[in-house]
């Protein structure tokens, strides 16, 4: 047995490969193949075999970077080798390939190593450019985890390059070959006395600085002829900069540090410099200088931890503080100096781990100033003796209301929190006396730059708000909030302070809840480089109203009874055990008076939900009229969502599921999901030829959630089908020929005001027709004329008496289809019978044909012009269909003002046109009423005929 275990031993032995010499070949090409390579998602790239290969050989692969259709360039265009199963590379300490490029420089090329599908290396593929034909390059992979090699990819144009050129690669291999590099790269010590890769930010005034060779060298500097770079800052902006950067993308991979000496001119301020280090174009580190004045000093960035292999720019802020003397002639503050840049392999000295900002220990709170609704107090309830601080809320309908802790008190210096994960501190809530059922609505807000005085904002496209969220009042609780959040926090190398907010939901109403006297307790401050957990909303069940508790769901007042003074709120809610699931729901009833349009309900939340893309919740109607008027609208922390949801409920309970994933706030890019403070529910809103019901109407809601599954849309290839589908589906409907639009014509359901585009399409066999309106998300689509055949996806709406679609998108119109010939119809067949709890047209009979292109006869009883000022008459075929306010025939309108005229009343007209329903204008308020109407097909020469 101990014999086996030997063989086996030794079996093991000989199959790792020496330490010299030893060469594993992961692709030569010489099969004729490029198996196990693709240019999988990027269309900007193409492989193919090419000859010969290097050395002679019969092939080599060409990697080829290709503009888009537009002429646009992808920094991720590459080639990927793939390994099935994973590869292990343990055993090789370098990884070598032969190279060419067809032209140009060496710009853009690298090659990224995963490692059990993640990315652990990448480094630039670099070389002379003025050696013709293949070379090898060889990489030091002995740093990375390289057992479970899964792919490579070979990029081509890391930096965006309008170059063209063709990358050849042969004979990748895997050796211990050693691979040196020089201890210490030289970038730039103005030997040459040449600063042409030297550039100054900016034109304005305020933004500007200017750039010079000095004749002075660094210590150990042995240049010649002396000589260092000046920048000098004129005028007071934070961005006022200079740059270098190379002829030619430069790796710095193999190092660790980059290195340079650094001083001010005399009498110049000594805080507001930072580095910045930028990589395949996109930022990639940042760091505070502080230099002082008289002697150089050496400055080291650590570079090891960001990604290296395309370097293309070093930035030097001069003024992230916005230091300024404003009695300077001409006005400038600062002088830098910089000499001697370099990379080398030292490694830069690791700082605490943790740093504390505040205990209180010494009970000073001068440093917390500017409160705004916030006022700050020392209590010793501490977790660390002998004190914590209070940050009491005194207005609840506040969203601004913070205090602010200044880390530059007493001309301290801005702090580097660089290098740091998380913001760290200990927090408890305690209620005011008119509590809320929860604490919510809290944040820190890093500032970063200038001071308070100046007008410095806050940091990030997020607005460097890191929120927390107490579990319940007056239990001590420890948060780690994620300084480097995507999307949310920025840069961090020169904070001056933080705010502190404890109402960011604007906690209160006028006569419900509120937060006035809430008290945010906080001890413990600090940074540190513990990463922070990953923040996901823990229950995206929003409410589902079985605790029973209703006080963060409040509305605003309305309006006043002029005759008493009182203040009406426009709607009310209460609980009921009318659920759809549980035991309990919340109803929301329209109030009679005031019956407003903008009453709502409104649950007060503070949170993120961009990680769900669907709002869910189970709904139904009472005591309405009508499905109208019902929708549901995000409010983010700077405004509401564009973007107003209907649903159109019934008297059962049904599931609605609308798509938050698009909102943004107002007309803007903030994503509204980002911040939501609260959720509205309308009752009572105006949708399209709707009106509002001037109360009575009950909404009921039950189990509001969010999840990410796809809003449901179905799919139809009839105009028929689409109609049979429930009122608020989201529709798709393919291959629909329109037979005629009209523009601005039809008023958007989100905007009644706004006037829309609306065309008609009919099933090829005449048997169903429906409008659709052009919604405000349709982009380059403004008429689809008749005879154009176009895919349409919307929302399938209801108004009185009437369904179409709203569209949100609609295929490019192809011309040149025929359109289906009118249908005959008796005027009590134009029309539709109750849709849901609507109402229908009076005395419809027979199929719904609204929308569809028909002919109709009848005597002209009578003619006028409306508010709007089109002109209508009134015609009669025996069926004395009911019209509105009162009136008698079919209404038909005459855009051309030639037939209705008084003069033809008693003779008889054949009509060519559209089959529509209106609401009922009592003078110039619309009702809930619904009546039929004619629209003439405006592109026929007569439409309109008399025929006696």
């Amino acid at each position: 047995m101990r014999r086996f275990y030997l063989l086996i031993l030794a079996l093991a032995i000989a199959g790792l490969p020496s330490a010299a010499g030893a060469q594993m070949t992961i692709d030569d090409f010489e099969s004729g193949t490029t198996a196990g390579w693709s240019v999988q998602d990027t269309p900007y790239t193409a492989i193919s075999l090419v000859a010969p290969g290097a050395g002679g050989s019969a092939n080599a692969i060409a990697v080829q970077e290709i503009a888009g259709s537009l002429g646009g360039h992808s920094a991720y265009a590459y080639a990927a080798r793939k390994f099935s199963p994973a590869a292990n590379w343990s055993g090789y300490t370098t990884l070598e390939m032969d190279a060419a490029i067809s032209a140009g420089e060496w710009n853009g090329y690298s090659i990224r190593v995963y490692n059990n599908s993640t990315s652990v290396w990448v480094h630039g593929l670099q070389s002379d450019s003025a050696v013709p034909g293949f070379r090898t390059l060889k990489f030091d992979i002995s740093g990375i985890t390289r057992d479970q090699v899964t792919s490579f990819l070979i990029y081509v144009n890391r930096t965006s390059q309008d170059a063209g050129q063709t990358l050849r690669l042969d004979n990748i291999r895997l050796t211990n070959n050693p691979v040196t590099t020089d201890p210490v790269r030289v970038i730039e010590n103005f030997a040459s006395g040449d600063i042409s890769t030297w550039t100054p930010g900016g034109a304005s005034p305020n933004f500007q600085c200017s750039l010079a060779l000095v004749s002075e060298n660094a210590p150990g500097d042995a240049s010649t002829p002396a000589g260092a770079i000046a920048a000098t800052l004129i005028g007071k902006s934070s961005s006022s900069l200079f740059r270098w950067r190379p002829a030619k993308t430069m790796d710095w991979t193999d190092y660790k540090t980059l290195e340079f000496e650094a001083k001010l001119a005399e009498g110049t301020a000594t805080d507001g410099f930072s580095v910045r280090i930028y990589n395949a174009l996109l930022p990639a580190r940042l760091k505070k200088l502080v230099p002082g004045t008289g002697s150089y000093a050496t400055w080291q960035v650590d570079v090891s931890g960001i990604e290296r292999d395309q370097i293309t720019e070093v930035l030097f802020y001069l003024n992230r503080t916005l230091a300024y003397d404003s009695t300077a002639s001409p006005a400038r503050n600062c002088t830098l100096r910089i000499d001697n840049l370099r990379l080398t392999k030292n490694t830069v000295p690791a700082g605490p781990n943790v740093v504390y900002l505040q205990d209180f220990d010494l009970g000073l709170f001068d440093e917390w100033n500017w409160p705004y609704y916030a006022y700050p107090s020392l209590n010793a309830d501490a977790v660390t003796a002998p004190w914590a601080l209070d940050l009491m809320l005194t207005s609840s309908t506040s969203t601004s209301a913070y205090c602010r802790e200044t880390l530059v008190f007493n001309n301290a210096a801005t702090q580097d929190w660089e290098d740091y994960k998380s913001l760290m501190f200990e927090a408890k809530v305690l209620p005011g006396p008119i509590q809320p059922n929860y604490p919510i609505g809290f944040s820190a807000n890093v500032v970063n730059g200038g001071t308070f005085q100046t007008g410095s904002g806050t940091v990030g496209p997020g607005g460097g708000n890191l929120w927390f969220y107490p579990s319940g009042y007056d239990v001590w609780e420890t948060f780690t909030l994620d300084l480097k959040a995507p999307n949310v926090m920025g840069d961090v190398d020169q904070v001056s302070a933080l705010r502190w907010y404890v109402n960011r939901c604007s906690r209160g109403d006028y006569s419900m809840t509120t937060g006035t006297g809430q008290i945010l307790r906080l001890d413990n401050i600090r940074v540190s480089k513990e990463p922070a957990p990953e923040y996901i909303v823990s229950n995206p069940d929003i409410d589902d109203f079985e605790d029973g508790d209703i006080a963060d769901w409040y509305y605003v007042q309305q309006s006043t009874n002029p005759d008493t003074g009182e203040v009406l709120p426009g709607v009310s809610r209460a609980l009921t055990s009318d659920a759809a699931s549980g035991s309990k729901a919340l109803v929301i009833t329209c109030n009679t008076p005031p019956g407003s349009t903008s009453a709502y309900t409104r649950k007060t939340l503070h949170a993120d939900w961009r990680s769900y893309k669907t709002l869910e919740f189970d709904a139904k109607v009472a005591d309405s009229r009508t499905s109208q008027g019902f929708s549901v609208l995000l409010r983010h922390i700077s405004g509401y969502a564009a973007n107003r949801h209907e649903f159109y409920p019934t008297n059962e309970w049904q599931t609605f599921r609308v798509d938050i994933s698009k909102d943004k706030v107002g007309t803007g890019t903030v994503d509204a999901r980002a911040e939501v403070i609260s959720l509205l529910f309308y009752v009572n809103q105006i949708t399209g030829w709707g009106s509002e019901q001037d109360g009575a109407q009950k909404l009921y809601l039950d189990n509001i959630r969010l999840t990410n599954d796809d809003p449901i849309t179905t799919s139809f290839e009839t105009a028929g089908g689409v109609k049979s589908a429930d009122t608020g589906t989201i529709v798709t409907l393919t291959g629909a020929v329109s037979t005629g639009s009209f523009q601005n014509m039809a008023p958007d359901k989100n905007a009644p005001a706004t006037l829309r585009t609306i065309f008609f399409v009919e099933d090829i066999d005449r048997s169903s027709a429906i409008p659709v309106v052009i919604g405000a998300a349709v982009t380059g689509v403004t008429d689809v004329p008749a005879g154009s055949k176009v895919d349409i996806t919307g929302i399938l709406t209801a108004g009185p008496g009437l369904r179409y679609i709203y569209a949100t998108s609609i295929s490019t119109p192809v011309p040149g289809f025929p359109i289906a010939d009118p249908v005959v119809l008796i005027n009590k067949n134009a029309g539709a019978e109750a849709i849901g709890i609507d109402q229908p047209i009076p005395g419809f009979a027979g199929a719904d044909t609204t929308g569809m292109l028909a002919e109709v006869t009848g005597k002209i009883l009578g003619v006028g012009t409306d508010v709007l000022g089109r002109t209508y008459m009134y015609i009669d075929d025996g069926s004395a269909v009911a019209a509105d306010n009162g009136a008698v025939g079919l209404k038909v309108y005459d855009w051309t003002a030639t037939t209705a005229v008084a003069g033809n009343v008693g003779k008889h007209v054949r009509v060519t046109g559209f089959v529509m329903a209106e609401s009922e204008l009592n003078g110039t308020t619309p009702t809930w009423k619904p009546y039929r109407t004619i629209w003439p097909k405006a592109d026929l020469p007569n439409p309109i005929l008399l025929v006696n």
